[in-house]
């Protein structure tokens, strides 16, 4: 039994391709809302001073925070809901942690 989702805030396919040459990379952040519908919004990535503050809080243990700071200053798009609704926009901000990268480095002294 295939069973139909509600996805809400899917852009059209020409907006993603805007966004995609205004911005590069772009990622679809979605929350499973109840059963049948889900949640969705687009991010850009964040450039230095975002990523420097969210790495700031995180350090903090300020996670959902991080994640609201990211998704408001990343947002390019979607269901609004995902920064207005508490439940929501929790799921969403946990999640849109994973947007600061970092690659594995080493230090070696001379």
């Amino acid at each position: 039994m295939n069973k139909k989702v509600l996805v809400v805030g899917e852009p059209t396919a020409e907006q993603v391709k805007a966004w995609k040459k205004e911005h590069g990379d772009i990622v679809r952040i979605c929350v499973n809302v109840k059963e049948g519908e889900q949640s969705v919004g687009y991010l850009k990535s964040p450039g230095r001073d975002v990523s420097a503050r969210a790495m700031s809080m995180f350090t903090q243990q300020k996670v959902l925070e991080t994640g609201e700071f990211i998704i408001q200053n990343c947002w390019l798009g979607g269901d609004e809901r995902i920064k207005n609704d508490e439940k929501i926009s929790m799921a969403a901000a946990v999640e849109a942690n994973r947007l600061i990268e970092f690659l594995e480095a080493t230090l070696e002294k001379l």
